[in-house]
């Protein structure tokens, strides 16, 4: 079976390339259309690398459309896929269309946004729409993302399949010390405890704000705490968040705009907060599971996956959305508690090993493709 991925804006990405990897072992012909900024992009070579064909076609702008519209369909001529699997916006809008006119009756899109053209950019709730009629099945990363697509949108639940973001547990146990070492003595975390973590873009409903705020807070009890922001730099939120950063001690923090090695960085920090403003904002949240799985401690609020996942003082420190104060009180107990807090990981390592290992992924998409 022929499966072509159409993507966009993707550089690196341990999902795409563990799930390419996967269905190529699993008997798929898999063969990937990214639509990419600044080709080539990391995605690219590691695809080649591993011998799965990748077009990357340069796109910029939405007013590049139509041209980028005609390449797809050019290439899904040549290529005949008996599925096309789009991921993203950009690559959902154009890629969808381009698989219709080309005759393609089997489309997929993964939905991996939430209620984010409802709450922030309502012109786009009319592309989500379009693209619910236009595949024959729509993929939720989470049932929070299910119940939008059927409440908000209007898609018939026999029309989609909740299919969780998977990750290969073992990933992120075994992080050889030789690459901690270059990770922690890049970001000069050495001297510092406790070493607190964000892995968040700079959007209004990631919540980093309140994270900052709550670093604030704790820097009285903790003055040689350390705040780690992993994907900073992007998001509609930038400007008041350096805001807040400057009410900080420069040598208090630093802003990591991408990190190759994030197995690494995990192993670097000491706890890790990721605190969404409300239920739904979030679609599914890699941010939840990856610490778990690496057995550092998280304090958040439940939206996306965290909705089912997260127990307080079981798995979680578990926190009410836009309040600093409990995120502060949250870190301060899992730092003065170590015994709880490693009890607490257990549990959080044992629920994603059971529930989210990336081979329940790929048997998911492979029966999603098999009933088509």
């Amino acid at each position: 079976m022929k499966i072509v991925y159409i993507i966009s804006k993707i550089d690196k990405s341990i999902e795409f390339e563990n799930t390419a990897i996967g269905l190529k072992k699993a008997g798929f012909d898999m063969i990937f259309i990214s639509l990419f900024p600044n080709p080539p992009s990391q995605l690219k070579g590691f695809l080649e690398e591993h011998e799965i064909p990748c077009y990357e076609l340069k796109y910029t702008s939405k007013y590049q459309y139509f041209g980028i519209l005609y390449r797809i369909y050019k290439l899904l001529k040549k290529i005949k896929p008996d599925i096309v699997h789009c991921h993203l916006i950009d690559a959902t809008v154009i890629g969808l269309r381009a698989a219709k006119y080309a005759g393609i009756e089997k489309r997929i899109y993964t939905r991996h946004h939430s209620s984010f053209h409802h709450q922030s950019a309502p012109h786009g709730v009319k592309y989500d729409k379009w693209s619910n009629r236009t595949a024959c099945k729509v993929i939720a990363v989470s049932k929070k993302v299910k119940e939008i697509l059927i409440k908000l949108e209007g898609v018939p639940a026999e029309k989609i399949e909740v299919v969780n973001h998977g990750i290969w547990v073992n990933d992120f146990v075994a992080v050889k010390p030789t690459k901690i070492g270059p990770v922690n003595n890049k970001y000069k975390l050495g001297n510092h405890f406790p070493v607190i973590g964000s892995v968040s873009r700079y959007d209004e409903w990631k919540g980093v704000q309140y994270t900052i705020m709550a670093f604030k807070l704790l820097l009285e009890e903790f003055p040689n705490a350390k705040l780690i922001l992993a994907n900073s730099g992007k998001g509609n939120y930038v400007e008041t968040i350096v805001a807040h950063l400057k009410e900080l001690p420069e040598d208090s923090y630093v802003e990591i705009p991408f990190e190759n090695d994030v197995m690494a960085l995990y192993k670097c920090i000491d706890l890790l907060v990721h605190v969404p403003v409300d239920d739904h904002s979030e679609a599914f949240g890699l941010v939840y599971i990856e610490p778990m799985a690496a057995h550092v401690p998280i304090v958040a609020t439940r939206s996306g996956i965290g909705n089912e996942i997260l127990e307080h003082l079981k798995n979680s420190y578990v926190v009410d959305y836009r309040s600093p104060a409990e995120i502060a009180a949250g870190v301060a107990f899992l730092i003065n508690n170590p015994d709880k807090a490693k009890e607490m990981t257990a549990d959080a390592f044992e629920m994603v090993n059971q529930n989210f290992g990336f081979h329940m992924k790929l048997d998911a998409l492979s029966n999603i493709y098999k009933s088509l």
